[in-house]
């Protein structure tokens, strides 16, 4: 089954493929999506489903890659956990869209905290209108978590940054969110610490 890279921005769908240059555009009428909302899912389905059977993507597995065009994104510095908690706190507070209406995928390193979110309405349309043109989705990421945009890189580090894939079920990144809670208490205890010893030493 052959792969192909959709790359969603905002008024349009880009098809790649590893072996050929040509890219493929399928544009959005604004009838059917317009400010990031599917209006028609019905006419989408059939927009993707005609432009998949004439490029001959039907029963292909295809990556769907996010521009920033379409999803938020936030980079926070693992510093104060003060800090921390206010700036993932402040996140969906940032969007467009309300808290109940987007998914939120995260990664962690050990400098920084890396934040995406989607609008969910988008993401099942465009998740349903794939799946409605007989292909199989293998993930679904922001390209800007490549450092690399170049699609043989992705293709072939991927799944390294799979806490950042919207196709997998929301309650796995529970780990991480335990990881980041367990790093904040790691840094209060570390402060509470210090002022004991100060204070104590303060009164010897």
């Amino acid at each position: 089954m052959p792969l192909y890279f959709l790359i969603l921005k905002y008024r349009s769908l880009e098809i790649h493929t590893l072996n050929l240059p040509q890219v493929e555009t399928i544009t959005f009428p604004l009838n059917i999506i317009n400010h990031l909302e599917v209006l028609d899912q019905i006419g989408f389905n059939k927009l993707l489903e005609k432009e998949f059977s004439r490029l001959n993507l039907a029963k292909s597995k295809v990556m769907l890659l996010l521009s920033d065009e379409v999803v938020f994104n936030k980079i926070i510095p693992l510093i104060n956990n003060q800090a921390i908690q206010a700036e993932i706190d402040g996140f969906s507070d940032d969007i467009l869209f309300e808290p109940d209406q987007i998914i939120i995928r995260k990664k962690m390193t050990k400098e920084k905290l890396f934040m995406y979110a989607l609008n969910k309405d988008l993401l099942d349309s465009i998740t349903l209108a794939i799946q409605s043109a007989n292909s199989k989705i293998e993930a679904i990421l922001p390209i800007t978590a490549f450092s690399n945009q170049n699609l043989p890189s992705i293709l072939s580090i991927w799944k390294k940054v799979k806490d950042l894939n919207f196709l997998v079920v929301k309650g796995k990144s529970n780990k991480l969110l335990i990881i980041i809670s367990l790093i904040i208490l790691a840094i209060s205890i570390g402060f509470i610490v210090t002022f004991y010893y100060i204070v104590t030493t303060n009164r010897i």
